[in-house]
């Protein structure tokens, strides 16, 4: 891990550096604006190095098996309710991380099934809501 940590900060040194050249030759902008965004992204990568915490297989899936352990006992959802019971059971409801990508055949329910998640989200928390489509035109949605 470290010597990926270590490519990756070396990758981005050599793309600020890039920067460094290119934003020289911009004459519009200030000399202090140019250095002030520059020293602020070194300062941004030079955090970034210092905020690297690993764990071992063994301490994760401690962690996750505690924290699954907690939410078995919990009669409240982790996260926002699609409105189906199963679904919510299996998933302990959709968590701020998730991407959810529903994907099947033609005309399987895909989209009645994503819009009907999405109005119970909409319905039950007051949540603001995204939904895309590719197969359906707005006005068909």
């Amino acid at each position: 891990i470290r010597l990926i940590r270590d490519k990756f900060i070396r990758r981005a040194l050599i793309k600020f550096g890039y920067e460094v050249i290119n934003s020289s030759y911009i004459t519009n902008l200030s000399l202090n604006d140019i250095l002030n965004t520059l020293e602020e992204r070194l300062f941004n990568l030079t955090n970034e190095n210092q905020n690297v915490e690993t764990l071992s297989s063994v301490d994760l899936f401690s962690n996750i098996f505690i924290e699954l352990k907690q939410k078995a006992f919990q009669t409240t959802l982790g996260g926002v309710t699609s409105g189906f019971y199963d679904l919510d059971s299996f998933t302990q409801g959709f968590q701020k991380s998730d991407l959810i990508i529903v994907a099947g055949r033609p005309s399987m329910g895909k989209t009645a099934l994503c819009l009907n998640i999405a109005l119970n989200v909409v319905k039950n928390t007051q949540l603001p809501v995204l939904f895309f489509s590719l197969e359906m035109s707005k006005e068909q949605l």
